[in-house]
């Protein structure tokens, strides 16, 4: 068995039983990408087969064991980075960063409003207007809607501000410039309520926003 593997095997027998999910697959993800740690005494290093920023990765995950596993997140690199090429594309696309404004970047419009048994649906068309592709998500997010009013449906959420959204998941990923995506918001409003008054906030990403 090599060197590097006996040292795999240790950490793993360290934190089994005692660590979270993402603190075993901090140590997996690299090691497998083929970035190893090779004890060496006391100490730790890493053999650098590297694409991107997966040694320093886990170089600092051996380093912070002394002081305890924190702030981990499944699905993530401890140090918060992606995991081949940590540039804004890759970090938005991959869902570390959050969505990016695209409200400027488009135009819509209300095509039919419909407002029964105390839910409302508003069907927009929306449409890239920018010289730019839109890609990834996007997400649309209902502003300066009423206390007691919800956003129902499926692939909906809430913002960390409290705004509900909806994420469209894009043809092919990505909405061209000139082309339009027509999507449907259903509330849940009071009975016999007014019909609602909001604005539209556009976002371009995986992230939650």
């Amino acid at each position: 068995m090599k060197q590097y593997d006996r040292t795999f095997s240790a950490k793993l027998r360290t934190l089994r039983g005692s660590a979270p999910t993402a603190a075993i697959l901090a140590i997996c993800m690299p090691l497998f990408c083929g970035q190893a740690a090779v004890a060496q005494g006391d100490s730790a290093t890493q053999d650098h087969h590297n694409n991107g920023n997966g040694a320093d990765d886990l170089r600092w995950f051996i380093d912070q064991q002394v002081g305890g596993l924190k702030n981990l997140k499944d699905g993530l690199m401890p140090s918060g980075e992606a995991i081949d090429d940590n540039e804004p594309l890759t970090r938005r696309d991959e869902g570390i960063d959050p969505p990016i404004d695209v409200t400027s970047a488009t135009s819509y419009a209300l095509v039919n409003r419909d407002l029964q048994a105390g839910e409302q649906s508003d069907i927009y068309s929306i449409k890239n207007k920018s010289a730019a592709i839109i890609d990834t998500n996007l997400l649309v997010i209902a502003e300066g809607l009423p206390k007691g009013v919800r956003l129902i449906g499926p692939h909906t959420g809430v913002t960390s501000s409290g705004a509900p959204y909806l994420r469209v998941y894009l043809t092919n990923g990505v909405l061209n410039p000139g082309e339009s995506t027509v999507q449907t918001l259903n509330f849940k409003v009071p009975k016999g309520s007014a019909p609602l008054r909001y604005s539209l906030d556009l976002r371009s990403g995986q992230g939650n926003p």
